[in-house]
């Protein structure tokens, strides 16, 4: 009976766990327990597929031309970067594989999804009321770190509660209502269009009549342009900055329209808006330069790493999909509505958009079937959950002790802290968050060489903002003015709206006898437009007046 009930309790689990788990003691506290969940979940459905005894093994065709896309993702992320980061990809595989061979109502797990979604929707809306605490700075993420990531699981269910409208309108309006409202809280834009999209589209369907359908059409158009522009209003400085982030993210791809493999975004954009600022220093889009990891498009992050012809066999596997698969509606909506999130936001960072991906993407079945061996097909599942299994146990040991090193810099225990992360350096030298933290734990403790050393290895996988920020600092300490000056001018080239870069300049170049220069510098900061007002901002332009007094 346990083993019976096993298949729908481990998706209960993944669920929750992607949905849910959280923890302030681990280091990527809103995510990574998230990941755990969602990889080992897939690990485990793997393991089912391979106890079950079946002779052959059908699948249709595009079942077979998704997991193919998959794996060339998987050779992109076993080349370019460490072989943990194919954990996702593995779980999304062997979850595929699970949904399509488990004979578990549709229905039955769409109504565990919706459950979990208006629970997670509760607890938003507990925190919009101040009644739980929200874990960021956000007055409502639920157990996310921003309301993207919030908004981005409940606006991908959401299609799914028009489902349980024929079974029992009551229940089904309240879900509906709930998870409406905790999105609108959140204030979340992209998943305020997604689930207006998805219900315009959905009673769009359930019209017969033409005639009351085109008289919809006519009066939900000028209605969602209204809506939309009014969204884009209220944030219209978020609105130019995206199609600015846009704009530098097109440069990329048009030098490098093949893409240069995973991790090319995080690695190289800030460079590109550093040398987008150099050649137009007086920009309009000055302004809204911040410091960026993604480029608020799934589709345009995915041609930066992979190239133009991924995204077009992509979308060319998306029309094929349509043309040749039977999706039911509830599960169109929701790929629907991630795919309005992947165009303006990065919902696929977040671990239950791929179980919800997987489990949409698992109901599309061909008119053509394929029948592959059962020994050929477990020999190579087999050996999936093998590697799967042995990079999830080297990944947990390596953040566990991460964490531990973590916690002795909390506890003063410096020495003990430094021995444990060198040792982790040698172990893995490509995390580049890792890299970040342990070049800032070696300038807190003024190792300033090595933190050089470590924050130009992590140059090569991510460079922002901070790391040039660090790498300044290090290099002042050690008295190196050319290299700080490099670091700090490359800073501000990055965020030229910042105002600490500049401020540091002019202290090089006092120290460093350039009157001249530090003087042109203090008129820069005194001129120079304010994005946000602040104390600091307050006393570095302070401070820069007193400098030219006294210098008349």
């Amino acid at each position: 009976m346990l083993l019976k009930q096993f298949p729908f309790l481990l998706i209960s689990l993944i669920s929750a766990g992607t949905l849910f788990l959280h923890s302030p003691y681990v280091i990527g506290e809103e995510l990574l327990l998230k990941q755990y969940a969602f990889i080992g979940g897939g690990l485990l459905a793997g393991l089912v597929i391979l106890l079950r005894r079946n002779n052959y093994i059908r699948y249709d065709i595009t079942t077979i031309a998704i997991i193919g896309f998959i794996f060339l993702l998987l050779i992109g992320k076993v080349i370019s970067t460490q072989p943990e980061q194919c954990l996702p990809l593995l779980s999304f595989i062997l979850l595929l594989i699970f949904f399509k061979e488990n004979k578990i109502s549709e229905q039955t797990i769409s109504l565990c999804l919706i459950s979990f979604s208006v629970l997670l929707s509760t607890y938003g809306i507990l925190q919009f009321f101040h009644i739980i605490n929200s874990i960021s700075h956000f007055t409502v993420s639920g157990t996310f770190d921003n309301p993207t990531g919030f908004a981005a699981c409940l606006s991908s269910t959401f299609p799914l509660t028009f489902s349980i409208i024929k079974y029992n309108k009551a229940i089904a309006i309240f879900c509906i209502f709930t998870i409406a409202i905790a999105i609108i809280l959140s204030a979340s834009r992209t998943g305020i269009v997604s689930i207006g999209i998805t219900t315009t589209v959905y009673l769009y369907k359930q019209i017969q009549l033409k005639s009351i359908r085109i008289k919809f059409l006519f009066l939900i158009i000028p209605l969602s342009i209204c809506l939309f522009i009014v969204l884009i209003l209220i944030k219209k400085e978020s609105a130019l900055g995206r199609l600015f982030i846009w704009q530098i993210t097109w440069n990329m791809v048009k030098d490098n329209p093949l893409g240069r493999g995973s991790g090319t975004f995080i690695a190289h954009y800030m460079q590109y808006q550093a040398d987008f600022f150099k050649l137009h220093p007086n920009s309009d889009t000055t302004l809204l330069a911040d410091n960026i990891f993604h480029p608020f498009n799934e589709f345009l992050f995915l041609t930066v790493d992979y190239g133009i012809i991924t995204t077009f066999i992509l979308i060319a596997l998306i029309f094929i999909g349509l043309y040749h698969t039977k999706i039911k509606q509830f599960y169109a909506l929701c790929l629907l509505s991630i795919g309005i999130s992947s165009l303006f936001s990065y919902p696929f960072k977040y671990p239950f958009i791929w179980f919800i991906t997987v489990f949409c993407l698992s109901q599309c079945t061909s008119k053509n079937n394929l029948y592959i061996h059962s020994y050929f097909f477990k020999l190579i599942l087999g050996g999936i959950i093998l590697i799967g299994s042995g990079l999830l146990e080297k990944e947990i040991k390596f953040h566990h002790n991460w964490n531990k090193a973590a916690l002795l810099i909390s506890r003063n225990q410096t020495k003990q802290s430094l021995e444990l992360y060198k040792k982790l350096y040698t172990i893995n030298h490509k995390n580049n968050l890792f890299l970040y933290n342990y070049g800032a734990e070696l300038n807190r403790t003024q190792s300033y060489k090595e933190s050089i050393d470590v924050l130009n290895q992590c140059t090569k996988y991510w460079n922002d903002y901070y790391i040039e920020i660090l790498l300044a600092n290090n290099y002042i300490n050690l008295q190196e003015w050319n290299a700080a000056e490099n670091h700090f001018q490359k800073a501000s080239d990055m965020c030229p709206n910042r105002f600490f870069p500049l401020y540091k300049l002019h202290i090089i170049y006092q120290q460093t006898n350039q009157e001249k220069l530090a003087t042109e510098m203090a008129k820069t900061i005194i001129n120079k437009k304010v994005k946000i007002n602040s104390p600091l901002i307050h006393s570095i332009k302070n401070r820069m007046k007193k400098f030219l007094l006294s210098n008349d």
